[in-house]
């Protein structure tokens, strides 16, 4: 689970930083909840407390009141001015690290002008911020936990705390410019709301020469779709397993290198707009009896969730799949091996597009600029030009949308 650091003056925000800590701390957990007066222990020194949070959260939040910016102290001065104001030293630490801060706007206020702030923290002028209301208090507290990805549900929770866990190699995940995918067409258009289907398939599944694969262990790849369908949140879960990839291969034994092609994981759905989370994490399963026996159950029941036109179907019985997968994911069998997370149409200026990311397992190509994507498959630059990318395993995935759906002959109501 995240770390949510809050970051607010007493004097201008103290009750609204409150009651945030407590809907977050009732909602995330109260260990995954920063805030410096609850926090930190009596006779801790609290700078560096600080400093050990600032150093390990996951993201914040600053709160931001009226007056906010202009807030002076006993002398008369600025208090964002002075360069060991602890709240400029917070943003500051966050900002230095790029992880998510995020203004949180109370009591009407709005977004300091850039040139208020100090060099230091200039650029929290430039990130999205939201606004909570006191009269929209609760619906916009979900909805900001909703946005900024907390609130997944139980077993997207689950995953994400595997795919976080341990020591996890990056650069693991890489999402391909547009202007890197051949055709042009293929990439950078828009999903258009109420008007489009959208499709995710993995083009691309690549073991590299490891002889241990399909004799010690089996793939296992979990994908996890979260978007907006008749006025709710919807959660898709698909499972890639031995079973699925046996359908592809030549013999039933499919040892390396390119053993599964253009699978699609799931959809088309309609895009009713709203943000697009996908959660993908790619691991081996030691081929231990109890192990590849859970497996092939998880594996099994994936197939028989429902074509995509039965989305209520495969919502209701996707729980049943996830817990599955929730205990496949516990044994200590099963190992992770890489995982990356996509959040598309964060906001009106970040609109839903087509597109490929490419997860990778070490050793990873030391500059991911020069990985492109040339008819569907992974590529990376080389003399002369662009050559097929083998060096390790790794999953290509695309983002497609569509006006019409393409498979109306499998839908329960075709005549």
């Amino acid at each position: 689970m995240s770390t949510v650091f809050i970051s607010y003056r007493r004097e201008i925000a103290a009750g609204e930083a409150r009651a945030l800590s407590n809907d977050l701390a009732k909602r995330l957990g109260e260990n995954s909840v920063f805030m410096d007066v609850d926090s930190i222990a009596l006779g801790r020194d609290f700078r560096s407390v600080l400093q050990e949070v600032l150093a390990s959260c996951d993201l914040m939040l600053v709160l931001i009141g009226r007056n906010w910016v202009d807030v002076k102290d006993k002398e008369g001065r600025t208090r964002l001015e002075d360069p060991g104001d602890f709240v400029r030293l917070e943003i500051e630490a966050a900002l230095k690290r790029d992880i998510v801060v995020t203004p949180v706007f109370v009591q009407g206020a709005q977004m300091p002008d850039p040139e208020k702030l100090p060099l230091e923290i200039k650029d929290l002028a430039y990130r999205n911020g939201f606004e909570l209301s006191h009269s929209r208090w609760e619906s916009d507290v979900g909805e900001m936990i909703r946005r900024l990805g907390l609130d997944v549900p139980v077993a997207g929770r689950q995953i994400g705390s595997i795919m976080r866990a341990g020591n996890r190699p990056l650069p693991t995940g890489a999402t391909v410019p547009p202007n890197r995918c051949c055709p042009a067409d293929s990439a950078g258009y828009l999903i258009t709301r109420d008007q489009m289907y959208f499709t995710l398939r993995i083009n691309e599944m690549h073991l590299a020469e490891n002889r241990q694969w399909w004799t010690d262990y089996d793939p296992l790849v979990v994908v996890v779709t979260e978007f907006n369908h008749a006025q709710e949140r919807v959660v898709v879960p698909t499972i890639i397993g031995p079973n699925l990839i046996g359908k592809q291969a030549p013999t039933d034994q499919p040892r390396y290198g390119l053993v599964l092609l253009d699978a699609r994981v799931t959809g088309p759905h309609p895009y009713r707009g709203g943000d697009v989370d996908i959660s993908v994490g790619f691991y081996r399963v030691q081929r231990a009896d109890h192990a590849r026996a859970l497996l092939n159950i998880v594996d099994s029941l994936s197939a028989a969730l429902g074509a995509p036109g039965e989305l209520r179907t495969i919502v209701k019985t996707g729980g049943a799949l996830l817990q599955g997968v929730e205990g496949l994911l516990g044994l200590r069998e099963t190992t992770y091996l890489a995982g990356h997370r996509v959040s598309m149409a964060t906001s009106p200026f970040d609109p839903f597009t087509a597109g490929y990311s490419a997860i990778i397992t070490p050793p990873a190509p030391a500059d991911l600029v020069a990985l492109r994507v040339e008819d569907r498959r992974l590529h990376i630059d080389a003399r002369g030009g662009s050559r097929p990318y083998r060096d390790s395993d790794f999953l290509l995935l695309s983002f497609t949308g569509s006006e019409a759906r393409g498979d109306e002959n499998l839908l329960p109501f075709y005549p």
